[in-house]
């Protein structure tokens, strides 16, 4: 990437100083490994070449400049956040030189910049720690942020393109993507099935069917104590709206039933699985940039049932995250 169009990104973005972000986007792109995850150097990345596309219209195209400013902040609020607090200017410096060392021939400064800057539309739409600093910004700096400006696409795009429609495997998973609908799919050797179902508006389901789930009789006076036993010992943390369990309990003696990554409660029991009479176990709440980030990071699924460990399964496959990654943030990959 060349380097006056950084440096000058990194010293507009060093005034701005409305917070610290971290890293994004990483040099040539290599399904053999995760792309997506959430550091200090990704998010620092993210606001350093958001900060750069401002800057380089900023003469010119006052919109385009207030759209990719605000995006820059805040990535630069989240790092900050991931940071626990200001970066010191050395850690932008290793940053800067980073994305200098970066390119992709042919392209002027802002297609190249517009090209690097893909990985951070895919991360703003699966991490809910760029909705979180969007959150208190907006309300502190009302005119930058007006028009959901941080929310554009941060290629610098003015529209998207339809995404393609794609059925793949990865091992035993099948993957397919077909309009708003991201949904990997694994069928056990018993018959049972785990669907994990995301969509590009945040609103994601897990399901898991099996002829032996307990059916719910909605007809039955116990109606209501036949679900909440599936929920013992499962609270829900009001601060990060995730599932975590009871103080006290631990995966070896958790009794209910829920969705669990190695070893850690992601998804219990919704209610919506009453209406299928048990048939189909619904777990995940609707926002599913809650959860949807322990998937990529995680080695196996595991599935217990009212205390009982029934079927477990790896999600050990970068490939496959980074299809599902992209899959949500609308291709901006093509």
């Amino acid at each position: 990437m060349k380097s006056t169009a950084i440096q000058a990104g990194l010293v507009a973005l060093a005034c701005a100083s409305l917070a610290s972000p971290a890293q994004a986007a990483e040099p040539p792109r290599d399904d053999s490994r995760y792309l997506y995850a959430l550091t200090k150097e990704s998010a620092v990345d993210c606001a350093m070449m958001q900060q750069t596309l401002s800057t380089l219209k900023q003469p010119t195209d006052h919109e385009w400049y207030r759209r990719h400013f605000a995006m820059a902040l805040t990535w630069q609020a989240v790092a900050e956040k991931l940071n626990g607090g200001p970066l010191p200017d050395s850690f932008y410096e290793a940053r800067a030189k980073v994305l200098e060392g970066m390119e992709a021939p042919g392209l002027d400064d802002i297609a190249e910049v517009a090209f690097f800057s893909r990985p951070c539309e895919v991360m703003r739409n699966i991490h809910n720690e760029y909705y979180e600093a969007l959150d208190s910004l907006e309300s502190q700096h009302a005119e930058i942020f007006a028009d959901k400006a941080a929310l554009k696409n941060q290629t610098g795009a003015d529209t998207y393109p339809d995404p393609p429609e794609k059925s793949l495997a990865f091992g035993d998973w099948k993957f397919v993507a077909r309009g708003n609908a991201c949904t990997a799919t694994h069928t056990f050797k018993d018959g049972a099935v785990l669907r994990l179902a995301f969509t590009n508006f945040f609103d994601g389901l897990l399901a898991f069917e099996w002829k032996k789930l307990p059916r719910f009789d909605n007809e039955a006076d116990d109606y209501v104590d036949q679900f909440q036993r599936h929920l013992v010992g499962v609270d829900y943390d009001e601060d990060t709206y995730a599932r975590i369990l009871t103080p006290g309990v631990t995966y070896a003696n958790f009794k209910g039933t829920a969705l669990f990554i190695d070893g850690e409660i992601v998804a219990s029991l919704n209610a919506g699985s009453t209406r299928t009479h048990g048939t189909s176990y619904f777990m995940g709440e609707s926002i599913q940039r809650t959860y949807y980030h322990k998937f990529p990071a995680g080695h196996e699924v595991t599935i217990k049932v009212l205390g009982k460990e029934t079927h477990k399964v790896s999600i050990d496959d970068p490939a496959m995250w980074n299809e599902i990654s992209n899959c949500m943030g609308q291709y901006p990959f093509g």
